[in-house]
This record gives C-alpha cells, sequence and structure tokens, in this order.
C-alpha cells in the first residue's frame, strides 16, 4: 500500500474554486506516495476522519495570513487574506501534529506552522525590512532565484546533505519570529528565515520557497518529498 498523503488547497472565493498546482501532486507520487486533495472540513469529526485516512500531510501556498491571527492590525501592503482558510488550516495543523503524523510545509505552509506555535510574520518583506534578495520572482516558476544557507543537524541538513542550495522564491510574507516550539533550518542572506521544523516531532518541516515547481530537475527540491512521504510510511 502506497502511503496516503493529504495535501491542503489553495481556496479561491473569486472563481468559488479549489485550486492546486500539479507540482504537489506529480511530486508526491515520483517519491513513492498516493496525493490526494483534501476538502476543507468544518466539523472535529471530520478533522479526526481525514487525520485518521491519510499518513502524511503537504499544507500548500496561497493567500496572505490574516494578520489579527498573530496580533497585529493589517498593513496597508498585506494583500488578500482568506480567514475562512486560516481557521481551517490552524485547527487542522494542531490536529495532525498532536498525532504526530508526518507534515510539510511549502510557502504559506511555513507561515501558517509559526503562527499555530505562536510566532508572526513580516507582512510585506520589501515595506517593512527591504532586501536585495529577490523573494518574489516576477512569474512563478522553478528558476532558482536565491541561496539560502542550511542550518547543521537540521532535517534540511539531513535531507539534502548540503549547507546551502538554491531555491525558487515567490512571496512577500514571510516568518519575523519564530514560534515558540519551533527552530529554524534556513535562512536567506538578509536573514529571512526559509526553512523551520518542530524538534519533537517525528516529521514536520516547512519551508518557504516551492519545491514543486522544482522536483523535476532539482534533487534537493525533490529530497523534501522523498523525506515526507518515507516518513509517512512509518
Amino acid at each position: 500500500m502506497l502511503p496516503v498523503i493529504g495535501i491542503v488547497p489553495m481556496y479561491d472565493d473569486k472563481m468559488e474554486n479549489y485550486r492546486l498546482r500539479p507540482g504537489y501532486m506529480d511530486a508526491v507520487a515520483k517519491a513513492g506516495g498516493l496525493p490526494v486533495i483534501l476538502h476543507p472540513a468544518e466539523d472535529e469529526n471530520a478533522f479526526h476522519q481525514l487525520m485518521e485516512t491519510c499518513d502524511g500531510f503537504i499544507f500548500s501556498g496561497g493567500q496572505d495570513i490574516e494578520p489579527q491571527r498573530y496580533g497585529e492590525e493589517k498593513l496597508e501592503r498585506c494583500e488578500e487574506c482568506m480567514p475562512a482558510r486560516d481557521s481551517y488550516e490552524l485547527a487542522f495543523l494542531k490536529l495532525v501534529l498532536e498525532n504526530d503524523k508526518p507534515v510539510l510545509g511549502i510557502c504559506r505552509g511555513i507561515q501558517i506552522f509559526n503562527v499555530l506555535y505562536g510566532g508572526d510574520l513580516y507582512q510585506d518583506i520589501p515595506s517593512q525590512i527591504g532586501s536585495e534578495v529577490i523573494h518574489r520572482a516576477a512569474v512563478m516558476g522553478e528558476a532558482a532565484m536565491h541561496e539560502v544557507e542550511v542550518y547543521e543537524n537540521t532535517p534540511l541538513a539531513r535531507i539534502t546533505g548540503e549547507s546551502a542550495i538554491e531555491v525558487n522564491s515567490f512571496h512577500h510574507q514571510s516568518v519575523k519570529n519564530l514560534g515558540s516550539g519551533l527552530l529554524p533550518m534556513a535562512k536567506a542572506a538578509d536573514g529571512v528565515i526559509e526553512g523551520a521544523y518542530a524538534p519533537e516531532k517525528k516529521f514536520a518541516v516547512a519551508v518557504q520557497w516551492h519545491p514543486e515547481l522544482m522536483f523535476k530537475t532539482d534533487k534537493n527540491a525533490m529530497a523534501l518529498f522523498e523525506a515526507l512521504v518515507e516518513a509517512a510510511k512509518n
């Protein structure tokens, strides 16, 4: 039996549809998992059934997180938020982590991790900290935009075997102060945290870049999905 990897999609309220780039599904399948898109549940019983049905999870990219979730007023440069998605993901991620199911956060996913653990976010990197690092490419794709330093003795170091890797980048928000219970595992040259993990969990890691767009040509991107699927097998 292939390990089932549940993927939380993006909800587009303007188009009234769920959206997920094929790379999420394709990368999981290539890594030996069975990818499924999860319906945002609305009650605790459905949460538990989804959690028990899947062996591992991916929290995907998408809209900005509502700043009230981390105790701030919304700034002018903060973009579209989806409060309903925030509520669902924070509640579901909490359940997943409480049951120690393997989970990978991607882009928005690392931000949801951080908010759940009590951390906060830069609502807009260019206006709040300024940076010569290109965090938001003009076009979302597989091309590497900058390097990240990989911290020693972290899951990312073990997964990639590297001290620095090249990553793509398409975000204007990021982790500011890490929540209690999370540790950093990668950062950009400007100090922006690009990876974090929960050390007390079997496999709870999150990255700010988009490996689902790089996995076909980048071994380090593919290794993240392979590590998730391997953890889900156990």
